[in-house]
């Protein structure tokens, strides 16, 4: 067994992913990850930054450097029960959009935000009545 296989399962467990929800996250085929786990093969570098990317690890880690996993980025779902499916979804929304569109979904989403945290402010940051 390799060192990246080794890595790369020991990031996918700590971070309760399964090997279907990183495919989806990268696009990357559930053969390959299935591969490189079972250490058939390594993954190319392209393939390695996607890979960190998405489960937030530094990339040094996987390819079996001593350094921390974690990359030093906030995580994305810090507490909270995000299912890295609806990520999926919403970035492939996005990816898809133009740049307007994608600024009207970022407003749209802060103003969830804030309604969410009691914040009585508008997209645009104006007090709203409540």
């Amino acid at each position: 067994m390799n060192i990246f296989s080794e890595r790369l399962k020991q990031a996918l467990n700590e971070r309760g992913m399964k090997p279907i929800e990183l495919s989806e996250l990268t696009g990357i085929s559930k053969s390959s990850i299935s591969d490189w786990i079972n250490g058939k093969y390594e993954a190319k570098s392209d393939k390695i930054l996607l890979i960190a990317k998405a489960l937030n690890v530094n990339e040094s880690f996987l390819i079996g450097l001593q350094v921390p996993m974690d990359n030093g980025t906030p995580k994305l779902n810090q507490g909270k029960n995000i299912n890295n499916k609806t990520i999926s979804e919403v970035t492939e929304i996005m990816n898809k959009l133009d740049e307007a569109g994608q600024a009207a979904i970022l407003k749209f989403a802060k103003f969830e935000l804030a309604q969410f945290e009691g914040d009585p402010k508008d997209s645009e940051g104006h007090v709203t009545a409540s």
